[in-house]
């Protein structure tokens, strides 16, 4: 289920989705026209059938592309909702990596509101030893952000630290697809990451 929530709101899935749908109702639009069928009934029940098919997909289709210009953002009760399912898990150390722009600052920042009220603990983004790289600090008295470069939003942890991270980790996930902010969450092995903390990197939308 919380797969399929993820999945629904990512729209090139939705797309992907719609097209298919489409193309499966005119075919089969095309087919009846082509085999026709003394059973009345059933021809009429088949065509209406395919028709659904062609009205849902254009539905998912336009629906992927309101998705991809909506801003990812949580409301004071999606935060809330948030919290309430991450509050068993105690004081967890977490931090952000992202790629600065304003949808995803306001993003950081409202996701950093969910869990604080959860009682987990913003930290200072650490690059793993031997790394340098760059920090970007937030308006106000806040941690520092690391900077990364890719699309979507993903939840890390180091592998070493799974007993303590990784229940939390994937519920983090779980709360965030359920709110509509499609999400990712997986355990580092390669020891690429700080394994002090739960990492959240939140990248450009699409």
């Amino acid at each position: 289920m919380d797969t399929l929530t993820s999945a629904l709101s990512d729209p090139v899935y939705l797309k992907w989705i719609g097209f298919r749908l489409t193309v499966l109702g005119i075919a089969g639009e095309i087919l009846l026209l082509f085999f026709a069928s003394k059973r009345v009934a059933l021809q009429k029940a088949l065509g209406g059938f395919f028709i659904f098919l062609i009205i849902t997909g254009v539905w998912l289709d336009d629906t992927a592309d309101l998705k991809k210009i909506a801003d990812r953002m949580l409301t004071g009760e999606q935060q809330a909702r948030i919290a309430d399912k991450l509050r068993s898990f105690g004081s967890i150390p977490f931090d952000f990596a992202l790629q600065t722009n304003p949808e995803t600052i306001q993003l950081m920042e409202q996701v950093a509101a969910a869990v604080e009220a959860a009682t987990w603990a913003r930290k200072e983004w650490k690059y793993p030893p031997g790394q340098v790289g760059t920090i970007f600090t937030p308006f106000g008295d806040k941690p520092g952000v690391g900077i990364v470069s890719f699309r979507g939003l993903q939840i890390l942890w180091d592998d070493s630290r799974t007993a303590e991270f990784g229940a939390a980790a994937v519920a983090l996930r779980d709360a965030l697809n359920a709110e509509g902010v499609a999400a990712t969450a997986r355990r580092v092995t390669d020891k690429s990451d700080n394994p002090d903390a739960v990492h959240v990197e939140i990248g450009k939308k699409f």
